[in-house]
């Protein structure tokens, strides 16, 4: 038998062609494998042992028409069929990943799952989920639906947004946004990851056109934008040239700049510490020191401490002073006034015990000095209230009225130590902090003879007490006293002024707070109302002067049920209430003011939900993790977000329907699922042993396709090619 009939026994003729002239340029041998997109040596043994291969003969099964085999199952073909089921638990899983857990970590979760569920009859058995399919379900799933889901939520609403830059461990800077907005549909008030936005540069013009390109992106009207929440930050916040000014001069006229209260807490704080000797610091600080980095030390204090105070508890943790955050002082004055008498009995034998030890001595001296004492324990009630504020701020959800009637009353309650009852008597009043009273009080500060005398300002009951123990002289005494008063009256200054900036637009708030809503006296007018913080045409002034008016005939009990006092009742929760009042004929009675007023409600607190986005993007892109790339780090920061934003985990969330349609091999891996490197977690690649590429989906599975497999070459060109073969002298 010749070539001819050699090759047709063999079944080469179906398969085999000849290299392309641009591959054979690139150095690939003469043939070329149509089944097995291969190349091959024309050669008759490497044609021979080809074709007679396990590779081949798989590809080749799958054709129907080759050799007489009948026409393939599924199975035959590689394919798995995804029940919805198998897709839930994938996405369960992935979003377990994305809370808890590096996405490496799936390989072998996976594996132990299928291992435990065998004979179960469930969907566990079939699981097949590795890094890469684990990672494709997180970026191009779960991320994309709830972006969807929550631009979705936002609709046609007005909302705010707060915004913050910083870098990661690898010095890519990003700006983060945050979205605040009311849920008509969950009724509650909603704080949500917007997007990560790199910058490559850090003006103003930069920003604002990064972060009016993400708003298109999004799909967000910024014309609905209500408010703009920042750090203080110039590129964000200044006059003239900032994000803030651009987007008042261009897209949102009537755009409300609040500047984060807890960054002013904090700053002002810091300030006002520079009229203590830097030696306080100093004390605080290497005190710590002297013990982070010797086992045998902390040991040794134990003893000590444990045989001082005759008992068998350990000494309360040294806190680390923050380099960025001045409120850390406050879990370090608390720790070390708590073991003062201690730390110096402990500091003072080391001194004696090693006289060439420098840090020894110092800390002995520093300690000897009762005045440090002193200025602890008038920190430590000081501190404890600015905290307690900042905590307040902090809330996502926490109720506008109350927290600055909070802040008037810590403010007022620092004042009336240093400034005369006649000074403040014609500022006070009841209710949220006000414009006019933070003017008053700032008029006050800059005149000294509204100030109290040194021996009548209250620097509190333990502060006398422990002056009297530690017996001071007269005139060391008196410099303790004027650093703590210089200290209350730097606070209250900086703080008045950074007050005046955000105040205006928070003190019109207050019409709108429960108690003076639904008052029978002192209730505002219609005309009276801040009806100019929202500038949208789609409200009907006629309609809500209305529903305003109609409003005042209402008690709490009406609008929350088995509630009998209004200051029980939350400025949200409330206008949430009335908000779903109805008539007999089931419409809404207060639809429009309500809404309104809800939109309002959407004004930032503070900026501290952005600082805890950072502080987990810090937690997922670490060290070890340095190669994450952006796509996937926003994708993490979303799922994590975004489920704790709707009070849920991973262990009850629950795939939607935007979810259950992305997940198809076309979103998750492109027309052409080509297997490309890409930094899923660690900078892995996928596992070969988890092809996702031959997963299908039952619900878009067309079994037409598989019943017009790809036809036999026409006769002539396979006539040319047996005489190209038999030229090659097989």
């Amino acid at each position: 038998m010749g070539a001819r009939g050699e090759i047709e026994r063999n079944g080469i003729y179906c398969w085999i062609e000849k290299t392309s002239e641009a591959n054979i340029l690139k150095g690939k041998p003469e043939a070329h494998c149509k089944f097995c997109d291969v190349f091959i040596r024309a050669h008759h043994n490497d044609l021979v042992v080809h074709a007679n291969s396990a590779k081949h003969k798989q590809a080749a099964s799958a054709i129907p028409k080759y050799k007489g085999s009948k026409q393939g199952t599924l199975l035959s073909h590689g394919i798995t069929v995804k029940s919805t089921m198998s897709k839930v638990v994938d996405m369960k899983l992935a979003a377990h990943v994305a809370c808890h857990s590096s996405v490496k970590t799936i390989d072998h979760l996976s594996e132990l799952l299928r291992d435990i569920a065998q004979g179960s009859g469930t969907a566990l058995e079939q699981l097949r989920l590795h890094r890469t399919k684990c990672g494709k379900i997180i970026t191009k799933v779960l991320a994309p639906a709830m972006l969807e889901e929550l631009v979705a939520d936002v609709g046609p609403h007005h909302y705010s947004v707060m915004v913050d830059a910083s870098t990661d461990n690898t010095t890519v800077k990003y700006l983060a946004i945050m979205i605040k907005y009311y849920s008509f549909e969950e009724k509650k008030m909603i704080v949500d990851f917007l997007g990560l936005v790199l910058m490559d540069r850090g003006t103003a013009e930069r920003v604002y056109e990064i972060f009016k390109e993400f708003m298109a992106l999004v799909k967000l009207d910024l014309s609905k934008l209500f408010a703009l929440g920042t750090d203080g930050g110039l590129e964000l916040c200044g006059a003239h040239n900032s994000l803030f000014a651009y987007l008042k001069r261009a897209e949102c006229p009537g755009l409300v700049l609040i500047k984060c209260v807890c960054h002013g807490l904090d700053n002002c704080s810091n300030t006002a510490s520079k009229k203590f000797p830097s030696t306080l610091e100093y004390l605080l600080r290497e005190s710590r020191g002297w013990f982070s980095h010797s086992s045998l030390r902390k040991q040794q204090y134990n003893d000590l401490y444990m045989q001082l105070t005759e008992g068998d508890k350990k000494p309360p943790a040294l806190v680390r002073l923050a380099s960025t955050r001045w409120l850390s002082w406050y879990g370090a004055v608390k720790a070390h006034s708590a073991q003062y008498s201690e730390l110096r009995e402990l500091f003072t034998r080391a001194a004696l015990a090693d006289d060439k030890c420098h840090m020894a001595q110092t800390l002995s001296t520093l300690h000897q000095d009762g005045s440090h004492l002193l200025y602890l324990v008038f920190l430590r009630p000081i501190l404890r209230e600015i905290v307690s504020i900042n905590v307040a701020f902090q809330r996502s959800s926490g109720d506008i009225a109350s927290v600055y009637r909070d802040l008037k009353s810590f403010i007022f309650t620092i004042a009336q130590k240093v400034i005369k009852p006649e000074a403040l008597r014609r500022t006070q009043e009841n209710g949220m902090l006000r414009l006019t009273e933070v003017q008053a009080l700032q008029v006050a500060l800059q005149r000294r003879e509204n100030f109290k005398p040194l021996e009548l300002i209250s620097y509190g009951e333990a502060f006398w007490k422990t002056a009297t123990e530690l017996r001071l002289p007269e005139e060391k005494l008196r410099v303790v006293q004027t650093a703590c008063a210089e200290f209350l009256v730097t606070f209250l200054r900086e703080l008045t002024k950074k007050l005046l900036s955000c105040i205006e637009a928070v003190e019109q708030m207050r019409a709108f707070t429960p108690s003076i809503a639904l008052a029978e006296r002192g209730r505002p007018e219609f005309r009276q109302l801040p009806l100019n913080l929202i500038r949208d045409p789609s409200f009907d002034m006629e309609l809500l002067e209305a529903q305003w008016c109609r409003l005042g005939t209402l008690k709490i009990s009406d609008i929350c049920p088995g509630e009998e006092n209004v200051e029980n009742v939350g400025t949200i929760e409330f206008w949430s209430g009335v908000w779903s009042l109805k008539n007999a004929a089931g419409e809404q009675q207060y639809g429009s003011l309500a809404r309104y007023v809800l939109y309002l409600l959407t004004l930032p607190l503070s900026n501290a939900v952005v600082e805890r986005l950072f502080s987990q993007l810090t937690i997922v892109k670490d060290k070890i993790r340095n190669k994450l790339g952006k796509e996937m780090l926003e994708a993490i920061l979303r799922v994590r977000t975004h489920l704790k934003a709707h009070d849920k985990c991973c262990k009850n969330f629950a795939p939607g329907a935007k979810m259950m349609e992305k997940f198809n091999s076309k979103t998750m891996y492109g027309e052409r699922r080509r297997r490309e490197p890409e930094n899923i977690d660690e900078g892995m690649t996928d596992d070969p042993d988890d092809p996702p590429a031959f997963e299908v989906e039952a619900t878009n599975l067309d079994l037409e396709d598989l019943d017009n497999p790809a036809p036999v070459p026409e006769w002539e060109e396979m006539f040319e090619l047996l005489a190209e073969v038999d030229a090659l002298d097989l």
